[in-house]
C-alpha cells in the first residue's frame, strides 16, 4: 500500500499494521510447532529434509523465510509513521521570512 493512502486515512494504517501483527504471530506459533516436530524426527530424516527440502524440515525453510518476509513488512509499516510526521512538519511549516535592518 502507499504512504498516499495512508496519510488520507490513518484507521487503515493502523489495521494494515495489527494484521501484519496478527500474521507474524501466526507464523511464529506455527514456525515453533514445526520446528518441535523435526526435532522429534530422526536425524537421518532431518538432514534428508533439509537436503531434499522434503518433510518437516523441508517446510522449516519456507516458515522461517514467510516469518522474516512478513516481520520486515511489519518493521517498515512501524517506521513510516515517524516519517510521514517528519514530511508533514517539513511542509507545514513555512520558513520565516528574512529580516531587513
Amino acid at each position: 500500500m502507499r504512504s498516499a493512502e495512508f496519510e488520507q486515512d490513518p484507521l487503515r494504517f493502523r489495521r494494515e499494521v495489527e494484521n501484519l501483527k496478527r500474521e507474524v504471530a501466526v507464523l511464529e506459533a506455527q514456525l515453533a510447532e514445526l520446528e518441535q516436530k523435526n526435532l522429534r524426527s530422526p536425524v537421518l530424516r532431518q538432514k534428508l529434509g533439509e537436503y531434499f527440502g522434503l518433510g518437516t524440515a523441508g517446510k522449516l525453510g519456507w516458515a522461517r523465510f514467510k516469518l522474516n518476509f512478513k516481520q520486515e513488512q511489519l518493521d517498515r509499516f512501524e517506521a513510516q509513521p515517524e516519517m510521514l510526521k517528519v514530511t508533514a512538519k517539513r511542509y507545514d511549516t513555512a520558513p520565516e521570512p528574512p529580516i531587513y535592518q
